[in-house]
């Protein structure tokens, strides 16, 4: 179906007034993350796999629909992977296209940015609904899954996309546009 092969990270800076607002008040650089995939047999074809607030699951879109978004790039580490299962990262991507996307991993999220109980929830929180992932929780539920844990001090759930692009198993990438 698709093909993940260099491991790259898609980081989308904040579009909208609202996105920009979250941005501001949580401390983030980012609003959203996503895989960058290939057709199985068409290396030419791009694709983001993401978890989609906007169509509220996990898919596969047209790189071409994020045109318009300001994003920064992170390739997987060599030596990291080396170490990934790419076919456990493969099965349990797949796995995963179709279902909800993680509103209950957000409201939780939301609230790990509250003064005095938010680091605790942030560290400490244990798994939530791993069916419903948020953008970046689905990220980090799949590479782990395929050996590599990018933020082994937080919860999947509770891990940002901000959280996964200062992961040391990422390093960023220049892309000319």
């Amino acid at each position: 179906m698709f093909k993940l092969a260099p491991i790259i990270l898609m980081a989308f800076y904040p579009k909208t007034f609202w996105q920009k607002l979250i941005c501001f008040l949580t401390g983030s650089k980012y609003i959203h993350v996503g895989l960058v995939v290939r057709a199985a047999g068409n290396p030419h074809s791009l694709s983001v796999y993401h978890a989609s607030k906007e169509k509220g699951e996990v898919i596969i879109d047209s790189i071409g629909e994020f045109l318009d978004w300001a994003c920064d790039y992170y390739q997987l580490k060599l030596e990291y992977e080396k170490k990934l299962n790419v076919r456990e990262v493969h099965k349990i991507a797949e796995d995963f296209l179709d279902k909800p996307y993680g509103w209950k991993t957000i409201l939780w999220l939301i609230l790990s940015y509250i003064p005095f109980i938010g680091k605790k929830i942030k560290y400490k929180w244990p798994e939530l609904d791993i069916n419903c992932p948020h953008c970046a929780a689905l990220i980090s539920i799949v590479l782990r899954h395929g050996g590599i844990d990018p933020c082994p001090e937080y919860s999947d759930a509770m891990t940002t996309p901000d959280d996964l692009c200062k992961s040391p198993i990422f390093r960023l990438i220049l892309v000319d546009k």
